[in-house]
């Protein structure tokens, strides 16, 4: 059986007082034992996880970056790499 948290967000409320139902039903959820594991292999690179998201979750066929998104992707991948060299 699985188990649901369902809240009520009313988080615009003044102070955000609407958003503890929900904080108090993410708690509880979290604390509870999880098989939770990565749909992909971490060390995929990053069009390979999103075309893994798009095929397994959404049935795509396959994925087609923008030069715009790839241009990101080639960003965001030299500066993983950087950081994990130690030059952050």
């Amino acid at each position: 059986m699985r188990l649901r948290f369902v809240a009520i967000c009313w988080a615009l409320n003044p102070l955000g007082a609407g958003a503890v139902d929900l904080a108090k039903a993410v708690i509880a959820a979290c604390e509870r034992p999880s098989n939770f594991q990565f749909l992909y292999d971490l060390n995929l690179t990053i069009e390979d996880k999103i075309r893994k998201i798009a095929q397994d979750i959404y049935g795509a066929d396959d994925i087609e970056l923008l030069p715009a998104a790839k241009e990101k992707v080639a960003l965001y991948t030299k500066q993983v790499r950087t950081r994990r060299r130690g030059h952050a």
